[in-house]
């Protein structure tokens, strides 16, 4: 639009410079054929005062518009520095923002216990992972048994007890429909009634004539030896 304008206007200059030389040619002629007198010189002074204006102002025209394309230029390219900036900006958030929805927090298990001296029965669970690891140690006390019902109706598939527990109380994981293993340790001494009672088929990991061992057998249990 700008360099349109531009255009129209020094074309209009130029055809203003032309009928002013013409009129000026005629002019001069004119003054030599009758005797060039005092009146001519001083038109012919005043037209050419007025071209070199008109040039001026031609070339003052020129100038204004290279600096305002330069100008629009800068513009141009800070507002395409910005738009980067922004999209930049927001394909990381979106990267961080698919890696956070794919990588669930981790939450720790939380178990209730009773303590006597330095160690700890373990006689709850609140939390519904599907594995579960069952410590050595909590809260710096040593783990030494489960308490009855301590897992009851719980939601688990697999289960890890550590070693150092003595004694699985009875009931502890009774109704758990969905547990398909349990590892107990050589530690285990006892276990109680029912503990593994209304679940589905599941398999026994434990060590070669270990307690857990013998009472996989005794009850017609699976169980696998590691």
């Amino acid at each position: 639009m700008k360099t349109s304008s531009f255009l129209k206007t020094t074309f209009s200059l130029i055809i203003i410079i032309v009928l002013i030389c013409t009129s000026f040619a005629s002019c001069k002629s004119k003054q030599q054929n009758e005797t060039q007198d005092t009146t001519g010189q001083n038109t012919y002074d005043q037209y050419a005062s007025l071209i070199i204006e008109l040039q001026n102002k031609i070339e003052s025209i020129k100038a204004e518009q290279s600096v305002s394309d330069s100008e629009n230029d800068k513009k141009l390219d800070e507002l395409k520095n910005t738009i980067e900036s922004l999209r930049t900006e927001s394909e990381a958030s979106t990267e961080e923002s698919t890696s956070a929805e794919s990588t669930p927090p981790l939450v720790e298990p939380h178990f209730t216990y009773t303590t006597e001296g330095n160690s700890a029965i373990i006689t709850g669970y609140t939390g519904d992972d599907e594995s579960l690891v069952i410590p050595s140690y909590i809260d710096g006390y040593k783990v030494t048994g489960i308490a009855d019902s301590s897992f009851a109706s719980a939601r688990l598939k697999r289960v890890i007890i550590s070693d150092g527990v003595k004694s699985i109380g009875w009931f502890a994981f009774y109704a758990c429909d969905a547990l398909t293993s349990i590892t107990i340790p050589k530690s285990v001494e006892s276990i109680g009634h029912s503990a593994f009672s209304s679940t589905a088929k599941f398999t026994i990991y434990c060590h070669e004539s270990s307690f857990a061992h013998e009472f996989a057998k005794s009850y017609g249990l699976d169980y696998a030896l590691i």
